[in-house]
């Protein structure tokens, strides 16, 4: 599967729309301290269908509503909607498949595929047809390298065993 593009709306730290484009191989996200690195993996995450607000690092889900800030106001909604190439990983004829996911400020969430409405189970079924789910290893999230490159042999071992 190839992310082709990310866009993030009043998701977190990213009031405004934000279009991110990735290429084939290896994307790495840089930048300083506070810039929403992190943030951008959450919305990777939540996009695929992630429910815990602990792993998008807030109180509740309704937390990845942009806040607002000095001379912002805040959002009413946070959306984050991701473009997959099909690459035959998946039976839908189209070459892409959008993944879309918004939450009101309220708490009610909607989920699309490819503009079709549709429910979170739907969402989360059709990663785990592809071998993707919140819960595996698709993610390395910060903090993870760390504890990896700190493991013993025998348990990175059974690490990757798990990951296979």
């Amino acid at each position: 599967m190839l992310i082709k593009a990310l866009r993030l709306k009043g998701f977190k730290s990213f009031a405004d729309e934000t279009y991110l484009t990735f290429s084939k191989g290896i994307n790495c996200i840089v930048g300083p301290n506070g810039c929403g690195k992190s943030n951008i993996v959450d919305a990777l995450k939540w996009a695929i269908g992630d429910t815990s607000a602990k792993g998008m690092r807030t109180d509740s889900l309704r937390d990845v509503v942009f806040k607002g800030s000095e001379g912002r106001r805040s959002a009413r909604t946070a959306e984050v909607c991701l473009l997959l190439a099909r690459e035959d990983l998946f039976s839908l004829p189209e070459p892409e498949v959008e993944i879309k996911r918004r939450i009101k400020i309220n708490g009610e969430g909607e989920f699309f595929i490819n503009r079709r409405k549709v429910r979170l189970k739907d969402i989360q079924e059709f990663f785990a047809s592809i071998g993707i789910g919140n819960r595996d290893y698709a993610f390395i999230e910060q903090g993870q390298v760390d504890r990896i490159l700190r493991m013993k042999p025998y348990e990175r071992k059974l690490l990757i065993e798990e990951a296979a």
